[in-house]
């Protein structure tokens, strides 16, 4: 029987439906997808805001051999207080996780079966930044968190580029972590202690049982990576950071090139003191997991012998804090700081960093000097070329307000993803229409070193560059940049930036926070309205971890899932497949390959007898076998011209409709590129791990 509201409403179903997330705000994606799960699943039998706790606690207690997914910790405040946090349980989430994921068993066999933990112990990787899901301008921003990340090193680039394979330890609110003795200390101490405390990973190991396996697997590992930026290396490890007279926490007599109100720097007093505009590594004193252990050993000896102004100067000559909870002394943990940390290069070079501060620099000083080279000519430029479907338009970031405001400030605004989307199209232009005009010739070629070394970057998943040549681009670009600037110019990021050579001869890669710039999208959901401030901190780590438990649960390293084909398009796969069952099909808008998503539409590179080939991505399609399903693409192979670009980066080819059906697997990247008015020919981007 109808009810009355219905009876009365002379809209009838429209308005029933336009009544749905009235009453409480949702999204119309999000009652679209509620509303699907209700019909293939059915209502539950209770859905109270109660209920709905009482099965998130119920989750997160799920009993495992390593204790519940998460745990109450007790965290010690400044007044002698305990506060009670939630944590979550990597070893009982791996544990549950593994035994019911098929996509993260695979990721761990892989990983087992080329880097064995028997025969030499995994490497943890440990993440920490702050996340605020608040806006910008509020002036309450009491929702802000302190979160951490873990993963392995040994699953591999391919995999941690995903960001269901990072454990997430820990969401603590940002006011919260003030107030406790040590800070951020304590709470990195805390979330390493449970590597080791009471399974301890590095001595006796976690057995672990994968998806479809009957043997259990036993993994040992340790802390291996400190991945992190200055600033957050600074809370975790009490080191002065970017700002303190020595901003290096890797070397003994790195100092600042200029200080601040116009003091002499150190570097002009001291002979052991060097300044970080030093182009010439061999000069600076590097620190051994001995000599920051006997450091920070000797700080904290001082304590109770010296008063606090005196205690205070040790700080700034020893560039570390006394901080009673640190994390470089803890025995537990024992943790080998100069052989684990990690600049993050995103943070270094795009995240307000050299490439992306310089390129601003390095535009003010162009409009200043009236040149032909403006930002509003560069967008001109970039509009006559296409980029892969994931990154969507740029064109916003070249506004004529935001020119105005760039020029005026003398920075660029952009996220990351949007320079580094950016730089190939931006390098092709320096090179063939700035540089030329003869306008600030040693600005646009530091420029354009900079824009070298991010391209070598990005190409060390791929394993294609070597230590010494990435070393070699580091340092003409910051010789560059003197040149072009002063070295007064230099920040603390184009030392930071000279250390990543080494850290890539020393951990076989080089890793960025992209993907957990990303993971943070999940802590802001769950934070961002969470009002009720009583276990504010356990709530939202119960929350994560279940929506983790949601991920995991789905496919994600082949992206999303697909859709049922129309039957327009059924014909065409019949063809194709003629033995396949119609109901076997799927049709997928994007496809995870090995270098982010392909869509279509978008011009990809991609193996094809032994060549690499370039083409457009015309239809995706999965076929659902006995065991997995398969992914494959029907793609435009389009024909190399004999006549190659004036640029080596570049290919020119030939637009053709000869269509070819390739596995997914076989898929490089999506690539920048630029069709003729004609249509007939495109010139595309090729990066630098596939010139060789």
């Amino acid at each position: 029987m109808a009810s009355k509201r219905s009876a009365l409403d002379p809209l009838g179903p429209c308005a029933k439906l336009m009544r749905l997330g009235k009453a409480s705000f949702v999204s119309q994606s999000g009652i679209a997808k509620l509303l699907k799960v209700v019909a293939d699943e059915g209502t539950p039998s209770a859905s109270s805001r109660v209920t709905q706790w009482r099965a998130r606690k119920a989750t997160c207690s799920t009993p495992t051999a390593y204790g519940p997914l998460v745990n109450e910790v007790a965290l010690e405040l400044t007044d002698g207080k305990v506060v009670t946090v939630g944590m979550q349980n990597c070893w009982a989430m791996l544990q549950h996780n593994l035994a019911t994921s098929p996509d993260l068993a695979a990721v761990f066999r892989r990983a087992i079966d080329e880097h064995p933990p028997s025969s030499k112990p995994w490497r943890i990787i440990v993440y920490q930044d702050g996340v605020d899901p608040s806006d910008g301008l509020s002036k309450n921003h009491s929702r802000k968190s302190v979160v951490f990340y873990a993963s392995f090193l040994e699953l591999g680039m391919d995999a941690l580029a995903h960001e269901e394979v990072w454990m997430t330890p820990i969401v603590i609110r940002y006011n919260l972590v003030t107030k406790l003795a040590g800070q951020h200390a304590q709470v990195a101490t805390r979330v390493m202690e449970q590597f080791f405390t009471p399974h301890d990973v590095k001595r006796c190991g976690v057995s672990l049982k994968l998806y479809g396996e009957a043997e259990s697997v036993k993994i040992f590992a340790d802390v291996g990576v400190l991945l992190a930026d200055e600033p957050a290396l600074k809370e975790v490890l009490s080191c002065k950071g970017h700002a303190g007279n020595k901003p290096c926490v890797l070397c003994k007599n790195a100092v600042l090139q200029k200080l601040p109100q116009g003091a002499v720097p150190l570097h002009e007093r001291s002979e052991y003191a060097v300044s970080i505009a030093e182009t010439d590594m061999t000069k600076f004193q590097m620190h051994t997991d001995a000599s920051i252990l006997a450091t920070v050993a000797r700080l904290n000896g001082y304590k109770d012998t010296l008063s606090n102004s005196e205690l205070q100067v040790r700080q700034t000559i020893l560039g570390f804090n006394y901080n009673e909870f640190s994390l470089v002394t803890n025995a537990r943990v024992a943790l080998k700081v100069a052989s684990t940390v990690m600049y993050d290069w995103a943070h270094v070079y795009v995240c307000d960093g050299v490439a992306d501060a310089e390129y601003g620099a390095c535009m003010q000083a162009l409009h200043k000097g009236k040149a032909a080279t403006t930002y509003s000519e560069f967008a001109a430029y970039l509009s006559s070329w296409t980029f892969p479907n994931m990154y969507g338009d740029l064109a916003h970031l070249f506004s004529e307000s935001a020119n105005r405001n760039n020029v005026k400030k003398g920075s660029f605004t952009c996220t990351a993803s949007e320079f580094l989307t950016m730089a190939p199209v931006l390098t092709r232009y320096l090179t063939h229409v700035a540089l030329p005009r003869n306008e600030l010739v040693p600005h646009v070629r530091s420029l354009l070193a900079v824009l070298r070394v991010i391209e070598l970057l990005q190409a060390v998943k791929r394993h294609m560059v070597a230590p010494d040549l990435l070393r070699d681009a580091i340092v003409s670009h910051l010789a560059l940049h003197v040149a072009a600037y002063g070295a007064d110019s230099v920040r603390p990021k184009h030392h930071y930036a000279m250390h990543l050579p080494d850290m890539l001869a020393r951990f076989g890669t080089l890793l960025s926070t992209l993907v957990h710039e990303r993971k943070h999208r999940v802590v802001k959901r769950y934070t961002r309205n969470r009002c009720n401030l009583q276990s504010w901190d356990l709530g939202a780590m119960e929350d994560v971890t279940c929506h983790q438990l949601y991920e995991l649960a789905e496919p994600f390293m082949h992206g999303k899932a697909g859709s049922r084909p129309s039957a327009r398009s059924l014909l065409i796969l019949e063809d194709i497949f003629p033995k396949v069952a119609a109901d076997a099909f799927t049709l997928h808008a994007s496809i995870a390959i090995e270098n982010g998503l392909a869509k279509k539409g978008d011009v990809v590179l991609f193996g094809l007898d032994g060549h690499l080939e370039v083409g457009e991505v015309l239809m995706s399609i999965g076929v659902k076998g006995p065991d997995a399903m398969s992914l494959s693409c029907i793609i435009s192979c389009w024909e190399p011209l004999a006549d190659r670009t004036d640029d080596p980066c570049y290919r020119k080819l030939l637009v053709q409709d000869r269509a070819v059906q390739v596995a997914a697997s076989c898929l490089e990247c999506a690539t920048v590129h630029n069709f003729a008015k004609n249509g007939k020919h495109c010139v595309v981007h090729i990066p630098f791990e596939y010139r060789l």
